[in-house]
C-alpha cells in the first residue's frame, strides 16, 4: 500500500514536470555579443543562442539611432551573466525573452530610456500596458531616439 502511494506520487510529479511550459522556466547565460538594440547572443551550455528581447523593437542598425541603441544595450549587458525568461519564439526561430540582471529588466529599460518602442502587435502580457506608458513618458521627455533631431523620419 505504501509503495503504491509513493509510486503514484512519483508518476504525478513526473507528469507535472513534463507538462510545465518551458516558457516559465528561466535560465542564465553569458552575453557574448549584442547584435542590435533588441538582439543579443548568449552562451548557454556551451552553445551560442540568439535572443530577441520580448515585446520591444529597437531601430535596426541601418536605421537612424540603430547604432546608439545597440551601444546603449551593449554598455550594460556585454560580457555579463543574464537571466533569460523565455516568452516564445519569433518569426526567425529566435527565442523571444525577458532579459535581466539581478531583477533589472532590460526590455523595459530600453523603452524607459528611449532606445526602443513597445511592439504593440506582439507584446501581450499585462505589463505591456505599463511599458506603453513608459514609452510615452520617454517621448514626452525627449529621451533617446525621441530627441527631436533624431526622431524626424521615425514612424509612429
Amino acid at each position: 500500500m505504501y509503495a503504491q502511494c509513493i509510486n503514484r506520487y512519483l508518476r504525478v510529479a513526473l507528469l507535472f514536470t513534463f507538462l510545465l511550459p518551458t516558457a516559465c522556466l528561466a535560465w542564465s547565460g553569458k552575453v557574448v555579443s549584442v547584435t542590435d538594440g533588441d538582439t543579443i547572443v548568449v552562451l548557454h551550455n556551451g552553445k551560442k543562442v540568439k535572443i530577441n528581447l520580448y515585446g520591444i523593437d529597437a531601430p535596426e542598425m541601418k536605421q537612424k539611432f540603430g547604432k546608439e541603441a545597440r551601444e546603449f544595450l551593449r554598455s550594460f549587458v556585454a560580457g555579463e551573466q543574464v537571466e533569460i525568461e523565455r516568452k516564445g519564439t519569433g518569426k526567425h526561430g529566435r527565442i523571444l525573452a525577458l532579459v535581466s540582471i539581478e531583477d533589472e529588466g532590460f526590455n523595459e529599460f530600453m523603452v524607459v530610456n528611449g532606445f526602443a518602442r513597445v511592439n504593440r502587435k506582439s507584446c501581450k502580457e499585462k505589463f505591456c500596458s505599463n511599458w506603453i506608458k513608459m514609452e510615452d513618458a520617454a517621448k514626452d521627455m525627449q529621451k533617446g531616439m525621441w530627441i527631436p533631431t533624431v526622431a524626424t523620419g521615425l514612424k509612429k
